[in-house]
């Protein structure tokens, strides 16, 4: 067995037996008390700010970038076409 499998395997053991210890000594948890484990344990309450953190930096960064940047780059590109647009300067052409 792989080391990566070895420990997924352990850690699987692992919750096996603290389940049946619990059964076993009579510690009974309810719905609310596992979900509350849960989230503890695998840190999940992190894992939804980080995703609004994440939706909400998206959202300043498209904001910025439609109302901000492009309205003062747009008059510098001819038509208005700045995937085809050409910067020439002399002998030198860029794009």
């Amino acid at each position: 067995m792989s080391s990566m499998a070895q420990t997924n395997f352990d850690h699987h053991q692992s919750i096996c037996n603290t389940a049946k210890l619990r059964i076993k000594w009579g510690e009974y948890m309810g719905f609310k008390d596992e979900f509350l484990e849960f989230l503890k344990e695998y840190k999940v309450i992190g894992l939804a700010i980080a995703f609004i953190i994440g939706a909400a930096a998206t959202a300043l960064v498209k904001s910025l970038v439609d109302n901000i940047i492009m309205p003062l780059i747009t008059p510098l590109i001819p038509g208005g076409n700045w995937k085809t647009a050409k910067l020439v300067l002399g002998p030198v052409s860029l794009g």
